[in-house]
C-alpha cells in the first residue's frame, strides 16, 4: 500500500529549500512558529492543537503529511503525538537538509513504494549529516504507522543497515525490536536473519548487533545463546561483542558464566583483547573478587596484553574501596614500574579513597605527590574530591581554602562543587555560611540543580523548618526544576521524624499527582510517622496497601514496626511479626537482628535475647558495637556484671572497638551494684583508649558517689569535668541539689537553683521536686508557700509533685490536710496513679482511726477499764531520722474481736502483745 505525501507540502519544503538556503534552522523555526501558513491547510485527519491558542501547529501538519490517510486501514487518530516537540524537531531538520542537498527524490520514492533499502538509504543520510537519534526517530515514526509486519520488516532493515556499514543503526534498530517482542517472538530473530541473510546480501556483522541488542534488553541468556549459534554457522563474534556479552554476565553476578565464556574465548576465539581483559577484571573486583583480578594484572601479557592505565585504576580503586589503601600505593609503585604513567584518574582514585576514610591528612599527601613530584595538574573532580573530604570531616574552614585554591588555579567551580560545599555547611557550619555559598553560586550563573534544592531542603527538614522546606519546594518548581523521588522522600522523612503523620502523607499524595514512584523508603518513612505516633492499625493498613500495589514489606518496614511493638511493651506481636518475616522469606539483617535482641533485653528476656544473638552469628551475620551494646546493657540492669564484662572483652577479640556507649553502660552498671572502684577504674581506662568522657559518663559518676555520700570523689570529678571542658547541664544540678537536699542543706540547694538560673539553664520539674521534697523535710508549711509561688510562675506539676506533697502530709501527722490538698491538686491536669491512691487511702484510715480514739478516750473511766492483749501491730506512720533525732515509727494495735484500740505506739522497733500501755476497751 502506498502512502503519498501531500504535494503542496513538498513545494513548500522545496519552496523553503530554495529561498533560505544559507540557513536551514530558519526552515525549522518557520514550520514550528505559532502562527499558521495561510496557504497550508490542515489535514483532514489531524487533530493537533497549539500549546498556547488551540490552534494546529505546523510542525505536527507536516509531521501528519508522512503518516497514513483517513481512508487506510490503521486508526485516524494522530500518530505523531507519540513524538515530542524536540523529536519532531529534529526530524524536520534532517528533512530540510535532504531537500537542500537534492535528495527530494529519494522521499518521493520512499513514501511511493516503501521500499527498506530506501529507508536504510534515508537513515545514512540522516546520521550523516545530522546524527544517529534523528535517522533513528525517523525510523520509528514511519515504522509504526507503514509496516505492519514489524518484527520481519526490522531483521530486513538491519540487513541493508549492515550492509551499508551502519552498525550502530542496526543495533538501535534490532534492540527497538527485541523491546518490543512478546512471549517467545525473539527465539526466532536468529533463524529469520539466518534463512534471509544471503537474500539480502548483508554482512556478518549484523549478528553481533544482535548479540549487542539483547545485552541492551537486558536477555543475557539470549545473547550468550546467539554467541553459540553464531559459532555454530562458522561466525566469529567480535571482541568488542564478547567484551560487552562479558561484562553484562558480571553485572549480573554471574561470575561462573563469565569466566566460562572467557576461557570459550581463549580455545574458539575472538583471542581477548585489552578491553576484555580490563572488563574481566572490573566485574571481578566489582563482585569482591579482588585477588582474581590481581591476578590476571599480572599475568595479562601471556595473552598478548599489556596493562594500561585503566586497568591499573580499576584494580586501585577496588583496593580504595576496600580500604586497603597500602596495596593502593604498592599497585601504584608496580604501574610505574611496568612503564605506564599515572594519570589524572590514578591520583583522584588514591583521594578518594583516602577522603572516603576520613584521612585527610593522608589525602593531602597524594594531592601534594600528584602536583608537586609527578607534575599532573589537578582538575576540577580533583578539587570536588579534596572538599568532599573535608566536608565528610567537618573541616568547613579547610574546605573553603581549598575552593579558593581551586579559584586560584583558574578552574571553574561546577554546581557539583557547590552542592558539596552547601552540604557541608548545612551539616557541620553555620546559616551564613551556607548562605554564602548559595550568593556565590548564583553571582558565577551556575543555575542550581535538583540536588542544591534537595540539600537545601533536607538543611531544613534536619532542622525541623518544615514551612521554609516547602517553600523551598514550590520555588523550586517555579524555577523549572523537576522535583525528583530523593526531593519528596526528604520532605516525607522530614515531617515523619517530626510526628507529622497528615502532613507526610499530603505528601506522598503530592508526589503521586506529579507522577513520581514511590520506593521503599518512600513506604518506611510513612510506616515510621504512624509508628512514632504508636498508631499501629494504620501502620498494618499502610503494609496491607503497599502489597496491593505490588511492594512487599522489606526488613527495614519489619524492623521498624517490631521496634515499636516492643517501645509499646508488646513483646508477643514484635514476635509474632518476627516470625512472619521469616516466613515471607525476608531474611533479617545485622539492623533488624540488633533492634530484635534490644527489644528483648528491655523486657528482661535475656536468655531469648543471647540465643538470637547466638542465630544471628550462625548465619553469618557479623554483630556490630550497636548489637554488644543493647546485650551488655541488657546484662547490667539484671545485675549480672561478669556477663557484660565478658562481652566486652568478646567485642575487642573480634576486632569491635567498644565505644563510648558502651563503656557509659559499664560505668552505670558497676555503680549501680555499688562498685565504684571499678567504676572509677573504668573511666580511667576510657581515656587511656583514646575515648573522651561525655556529660552522661561524668553524671553517672557524680550521681553514685553522691549517693553513697562520697562528696570527697563527687567533687573530684565535678572539677574533671570542669577541666576537661564539659560543661554541666541541669541533670547535674539535679544531682547536686539532691544530694544538698538529702543532706538537709536546703539552704544551700536553693542557692545552688538560683545559680542555675543565672546561668541561663532552665530548671526542670525534677529541680522543683527535690527541693519541695527537702524542704518538706524541714518545714511543710515553707514548702506549701514555694509550690504556690511557683505555681504562679508557670511550673507545671507532675504526678510526682503531688505524692510528694501528700506523703509528707501523711508522715507528719496531718491526714486531713492530705485529703483536703489532694482535693484541690485533682483540679490540676494530673491523673492520679496507683501511689498517688495508696497515699489517700493511708490517710483515710489514719484519719478514721483517729477521730474515732478521740472520742472513746473523752467517754472513759480508767477505774472500769477491761484490758486485753493486742493481736498484732501495724504500723501506720513512719519520721525519718532528723539532725539530732532518731528516727520514730508509729505502730496501731490491731484489736481482737469485740474490742476497740484506745491509742497507737511510738518507738524505734515494733512494740511486743504484752506491753502494758497496749490497752484495750470491750465493748
Amino acid at each position: 500500500m502506498a502512502v503519498f505525501w501531500d504535494s503542496r507540502c513538498l513545494q513548500l519544503c522545496h519552496h523553503f529549500s530554495s529561498k533560505i538556503r544559507p540557513s536551514p534552522f530558519l526552515f525549522i523555526r518557520l514550520f514550528t512558529s505559532q502562527e499558521l501558513h495561510p496557504a497550508f491547510p490542515f489535514p483532514s485527519h489531524g487533530t493537533y492543537k497549539n500549546s498556547k491558542s488551540g490552534e494546529p501547529n505546523l510542525t505536527t501538519i507536516l509531521i501528519d503529511q508522512l503518516l497514513p490517510s483517513p481512508c487506510c486501514s490503521l486508526p485516524s487518530t494522530s500518530h505523531s503525538l507519540a513524538l515530542t516537540r524536540v523529536e519532531q524537531n529534529c526530524i524536520l531538520m534532517g528533512l530540510s537538509r535532504m531537500v537542500k542537498t537534492g535528495r527530494l527524490f529519494l522521499l518521493k520514492r520512499f513514501f511511493s513504494y516503501l521500499e527498506l533499502s530506501l529507508l536504510a538509504d534515508i537513515m545514512k543520510f540522516l546520521a550523516k549529516h545530522i546524527d544517529g537519534s534523528s535517522a533513528f526517530l525517523f525510523f520509528k515514526m514511519v515504522f509504526k504507522c507503514h509496516f505492519p509486519c514489524f518484527f520481519q520488516d526490522c531483521c530486513i532493515l538491519a540487513h541493508h543497515l549492515s550492509r551499508k556499514g551502519m552498525n550502530l543503526l542496526c543495533q538501535d534498530v534490532l534492540s527497538y525490536m527485541v523491546g518490543r517482542s512478546i512471549g517467545d517472538n525473539a527465539c526466532d530473530f536468529f533463524e529469520f536473519l539466518c534463512a534471509t541473510f544471503d537474500l539480502y546480501g548483508s554482512d556478518v556483522s549484523v549478528y553481533d548487533s544482535l548479540l549487542r541488542a539483547y545485552v541492551r534488553a537486558g536477555l543475557v541468556s539470549m545473547a550468550v545463546d546467539t554467541l553459540s549459534r553464531m559459532r555454530n554457522i562458522g561466525v566469529m563474534p567480535s571482541p568488542s561483542g564478547l567484551s560487552i556479552l562479558i561484562s553484562s554476565l558480571f553485572k549480573m553476578g554471574d561470575c561462573a558464566a563469565a569466566w566460562r565464556l572467557f576461557r570459550d574465548s581463549l580455545a574458539k576465539g575472538p583471542r581477548p583483547s585489552i578491553r576484555t581483559l580490563n572488563n574481566i577484571i572490573l566485574g571481578s573486583c566489582g563482585n569482591g573478587d579482588l585477588e582474581r583480578g590481581k591476578s590476571l594484572l599480572a599475568v595479562m601479557h601471556k595473552y598478548g596484553c599489556h596493562p594500561d592505565a585503566f586497568t591499573f585504576n580499576i584494580v586501585i580503586n577496588s583496593c580504595c574501596t576496600g580500604g586497603r589503601m597500602s596495596d593502593a600505593f604498592d599497585l601504584l609503585s608496580f604501574m610505574i614500574s611496568s612503564g605506564c604513567n599515572p594519570n589524572t584518574i590514578t591520583y583522584n582514585t588514591l583521594l578518594n579513597g583516602a577522603c572516603k576514610r576520613g584521612n585527610m591528612a593522608e589525602a593531602r599527601k597524594i594531592f601534594d605527590r600528584m602536583t608537586l613530584e609527578e607534575g599532573i595538574s589537578p582538575n576540577a573532580v580533583t578539587y570536588n574530591t579534596l572538599l568532599c573530604g573535608y566536608c565528610k570531616v567537618g573541616d568547613i574552614d579547610q574546605a573553603n581554602a581549598t575552593y579558593v585554591e581551586m579559584l586560584e588555579k583558574g578552574l571553574s567551580p561546577d554546581s557539583c562543587t557547590f552542592n558539596i560545599l552547601l552540604s557541608g555547611c548545612s551539616k557541620f557550619g553555620k546559616k551564613e555560611n551556607a548562605d554564602r555559598v548559595l550568593r556565590n553560586m548564583l553571582e558565577r550563573s551556575v543555575p542550581p540543580d535538583s540536588c542544591t534544592f534537595n540539600t537545601l531542603i533536607c538543611r531544613c527538614c534536619w532542622t525541623g523548618q518544615m514551612e521554609e522546606a516547602i517553600e523551598l519546594f514550590h520555588y523550586m518548581i517555579d524555577k523549572g526544576v523537576s522535583p525528583c523521588l530523593v526531593t519528596f522522600n526528604t520532605l516525607i522523612a522530614g515531617y515523619a521524624r517530626g510526628g507529622q503523620v497528615e502532613e507526610a502523607f499530603a505528601v506522598y499524595q503530592e508526589m503521586l499527582r506529579f507522577g513520581c514512584q514511590p520506593s521503599h523508603v518512600t513506604y518506611n518513612s510513612l510506616l515510621m510517622s504512624l509508628c512514632r505516633k504508636s498508631k499501629m492499625d494504620a501502620a498494618v493498613e499502610l503494609v496491607s496497601d503497599m502489597f496491593d500495589q505490588g511492594w512487599h514489606a522489606d526488613k527495614v518496614a519489619f524492623t521498624i514496626m517490631i521496634d515499636n511493638y516492643f517501645r509499646l511493651g508488646d513483646g508477643a506481636k514484635a514476635f509474632n511479626l518476627w516470625k512472619k518475616m521469616e516466613d515471607e522469606n525476608v531474611f533479617p539483617d545485622v539492623i533488624a537482628y540488633t533492634a530484635f535482641i534490644n527489644g528483648l533485653c528491655k523486657m528482661n528476656c535475656m536468655t531469648e535475647a543471647f540465643q538470637y544473638f547466638l542465630e544471628m552469628s550462625r548465619r553469618g551475620l557479623v554483630p556490630n558495637n550497636y548489637t554488644y551494646n543493647a546485650l551488655i546493657d541488657g546484662y547490667c540492669k539484671i545485675g549480672n556484671l561478669s556477663k557484660a564484662l565478658d562481652l566486652e572483652t568478646e567485642m575487642k577479640n573480634k576486632g569491635l572497638l567498644p565505644d563510648l556507649f558502651t563503656k557509659n553502660i559499664i560505668i552505670n552498671g558497676l555503680c549501680k551494684v555499688g562498685k565504684l572502684k571499678m567504676a572509677k577504674t573504668t573511666f580511667i581506662h576510657l581515656h587511656n583508649d583514646g575515648l573522651a568522657s561525655d556529660i552522661v559518663t561524668y553524671n553517672t559518676l557524680i550521681d553514685a558517689y553522691c549517693k553513697a555520700s562520697d562528696m570527697a570523689n563527687a567533687i573530684e570529678f565535678v572539677n574533671k569535668m570542669s577541666f576537661d571542658g564539659c560543661c554541666p547541664d541541669i541533670v547535674t544540678y539535679n544531682i547536686w541539689i539532691h544530694a544538698l537536699c538529702n543532706s538537709y542543706m536546703t539552704a544551700q540547694a536553693l542557692n545552688m537553683l538560683d545559680e542555675v538560673v543565672s546561668l541561663g539553664i532552665a530548671p526542670n520539674t525534677f529541680s522543683y521536686n527535690t527541693i519541695l521534697n527537702g524542704i518538706c523535710k524541714d518545714a511543710l508549711d515553707r514548702a506549701l508557700i514555694m509550690f504556690g509561688k511557683l505555681l504562679k510562675l508557670a511550673f507545671v506539676p507532675n504526678i510526682v509533685t503531688v505524692n510528694v506533697l501528700l506523703t509528707h502530709f501523711c508522715k507528719q501527722g496531718m491526714p486531713s490536710r492530705a485529703l483536703k490538698w489532694a482535693e484541690k491538686l485533682s483540679q490540676l491536669p494530673i491523673a492520679f496513679d496507683g501511689v498517688t491512691h495508696n497515699i489517700l487511702e493511708m490517710a483515710q484510715v489514719s484519719e478514721y482511726r483517729f477521730g474515732e480514739n478521740v472520742s472513746i478516750q473523752s467517754t472513759i473511766d480508767d477505774d472500769d477499764v477491761p484490758l486485753t492483749a493486742p493481736l498484732g501491730f501495724q504500723l501506720v506512720g513512719y519520721v525519718k531520722k532528723q539532725k539530732r533525732v532518731n528516727s520514730i515509727s508509729f505502730w496501731l494495735p490491731e484489736a481482737p474481736p469485740g474490742h476497740v484500740a484506745l491509742a497507737c505506739i511510738a518507738g524505734k522497733v515494733p512494740p511486743k502483745t504484752d506491753e502494758s500501755h497496749c490497752m484495750m476497751h470491750s465493748e
